[in-house]
């Protein structure tokens, strides 16, 4: 595979094409007060690492902030909007459509795939919705190209095989989450799942600070009984747990990094009460805080 550094160098752009195929790219950014209107020449993949961009598809208005991304089809009219007095950084992933179809074959397709209809889409279409990058396919590969960009240069093969995958992954989960809402119509399905999302990506950007069911449902507009309901229907678990599950995520993070105190650990991670924190910890991770960082080091 060719790598190409100089495919776009303009202000406030780095884009990289890898091979010869032009669809597939990778595009850093760093821009303030920026509009752009233009057909999405692959599938793309909008992540935003700090502030927010806005985004304007079909005639909806996507607001992506940082640790969310956008996924958008193949020669989607899309105008992006940056409207900030600081710098906004992002970095968007642009996929060969026929690549992420032949990812899709390779996978094959469950029931849920074939009820929704999904299975007989040529080619293979993404939902055009924001997510958080926490614990979706593509996370592991965004990370890496935001840390280590040199990880462009050293998979440059498989990176675009990799996305292909990770892309057909995240709609296999979104379409089992959103099968598993008993509602009658396919779109009440998928608007009750977009909501569900705005929850999940309000707590994740909460976790250190108190937060009740009743406010995180506020947030997707719905009533926090319907919200509680909907909720572990679709993802497995309630809130609590969800809320619970991820601050014990956190605090295993933060645990690692000796500076850090455990009454410190259990504060960013919203726990006011030390001994609380300590039996949630053992409850979910199976040993106290302090053993579990007695083994990291």
């Amino acid at each position: 595979m060719k790598l190409d550094p100089q495919f776009v160098r303009a202000a406030g752009f780095r884009a990289f094409k890898i091979g010869y195929n032009p669809l597939n790219r990778v595009v850093y950014s760093d821009l303030q007060d920026w509009v752009s209107s233009r057909p999405s020449q692959g599938i793309g993949i909008k992540y935003v690492q700090e502030g927010e961009e806005q985004y304007e598809v079909d005639g909806q208005l996507y607001h992506v902030k940082a640790g969310q991304f956008l996924m958008v089809n193949h020669q989607q009219e899309v105008t992006a909007y940056v409207r900030s007095r600081k710098t906004v950084k992002g970095l968007c992933l642009y996929i060969d459509p026929e690549q992420v179809s032949n990812a899709y074959s390779l996978l094959g397709h469950s029931a849920e795939q074939l009820l929704e209809g999904q299975a007989s889409a040529k080619p293979f279409e993404v939902r055009q919705r924001t997510y958080p990058v926490r614990h979706s396919p593509i996370e592991s590969i965004v990370r890496s190209l935001l840390h280590n960009p040199q990880a462009l240069h050293q998979n440059s093969g498989t990176l675009f095989e990799q996305l292909a995958l990770a892309v057909v992954q995240k709609e296999f989960q979104v379409g089992k989450e959103v099968f598993a809402i008993p509602a009658k119509r396919r779109s009440t399905r998928e608007e009750l799942h977009q909501r569900l999302t705005i929850a999940k990506a309000y707590m994740l950007d909460n976790l250190s600070q108190p937060m009740l069911v009743s406010e995180v449902a506020r947030e997707a507009a719905l009533s926090e009984f319907h919200f509680i309901r909907t909720f572990r229907q679709a993802f497995g678990l309630s809130p609590n747990q969800f809320i619970q599950q991820e601050r014990i995520r956190q605090a295993k993070a933060l645990l690692r990094q000796p500076h850090l105190s455990v009454t410190d650990v259990a504060v960013q991670c919203g726990f006011s009460d030390l001994q609380y924190f300590s039996r949630t910890f053992k409850r979910l991770a199976g040993e106290s805080p302090s053993r579990f960082r007695a083994q990291c080091q």
